[in-house]
């Protein structure tokens, strides 16, 4: 276990304190759970550097280190849509679903003995996704919702970025039915379920 993977699981482990100062919805506590917010991005950011730097870049730190971000934002939208109930539920049941499938699809080209790292697209789906759950964190709600606009279209782009890749790395024929049409009916899937009245704040 290499110093850059402790980083990533301590960033897993940040989430307890940061949903338990999240729970009194005080001014204080949340920002308490904003300095533990900055905290797991300095772990994000210092844990590739070290890897980079030491030369202990591992398959499991390619894996683990995207796991960590996904699961601290994943609670993170989960808590605001279904506790604290500002969030709207679609926009946090999109990112979990979005990043369960990344996950999915990471294991799988792992068992087949392929490491593949976050690329851009996904890091700035995270930023962006954060952004969000930070204005809703502070109870600003109505900028939030303006946000979710942009973090929804990242959201659907890195999906996108990622697919096509999982493809390519599968040696999957690049048809029409798998590049186009597929994506297209789970699009328009999503746009019914989002609709659905169960689905809105």
């Amino acid at each position: 276990m290499t110093l850059s993977n402790l980083l990533s699981l301590f960033r897993i482990l940040l989430t307890v304190p940061l949903l338990y100062f999240l729970s009194f919805n005080t001014l204080g506590h949340n920002m308490l759970a904003l300095a533990i917010g900055l905290l797991a991005a300095a772990t994000d950011y210092f844990d590739g550097k070290l890897a980079r730097r030491y030369g202990d870049v591992s398959a499991l730190g390619k894996y683990l280190d995207p796991i960590a971000d996904k699961f601290l934002i994943g609670s993170l939208a989960i808590y605001l849509a279904f506790f604290r109930g500002n969030l709207p539920t679609w926009f946090a049941v999109l990112i979990v679903a979005k990043d369960l499938l990344i996950i999915m699809g990471g294991g799988i080209l792992l068992l087949r003995k392929i490491v593949v790292h976050a690329d851009p697209p996904g890091k700035l789906t995270v930023c962006i996704v954060a952004v969000v759950c930070v204005l809703f964190v502070f109870n600003f709600n109505t900028a939030g919702l303006w946000s979710l606009i942009a973090a929804l279209l990242f959201a659907l782009y890195s999906s996108y970025f990622y697919y096509l890749k999982f493809l390519i790395l599968l040696n999957k024929r690049s048809n029409l039915l798998l590049r186009t049409i597929l994506p297209t009916l789970i699009l328009l899937l999503l746009a019914a379920l989002v609709g659905k009245k169960h689905f809105l704040p």
